[in-house]
């Protein structure tokens, strides 16, 4: 997996990791590798008037990928994106 293609992780149409800073300081990939199919991701958001660790712990079935990219005029590909498609779990 190229560090330069973005994940995101998408639930119901929403995207999950998006982070507060995410358009002042740019993009990090919530993961290191694409899950397989059916895998648990566990999910903590970041709370932002406390301290790290204390967001909302949320864990997330994932059940499939799409990828996206475009060309440019120069025949290069950029936008890059995988989407990991998740269902929440009802605990």
């Amino acid at each position: 997996m190229s560090k330069a293609m973005k994940m995101e992780l998408i639930c119901n149409g929403e995207l999950v990791n998006k982070h507060s800073d995410g358009g002042k300081w740019g993009w990090s990939n919530p993961l290191d590798m694409l899950p397989p199919v059916g895998s648990i991701i566990e999910y903590m958001t970041f709370n932002q008037n406390h301290k790290e660790g204390q967001g909302v712990l949320t864990k997330y079935v994932v059940k499939g990928f799409t990828f996206t990219t475009e060309e440019d005029f120069n025949r290069l590909y950029g936008n890059k994106v995988v989407k990991i498609n998740v269902e929440k779990m009802i605990e």
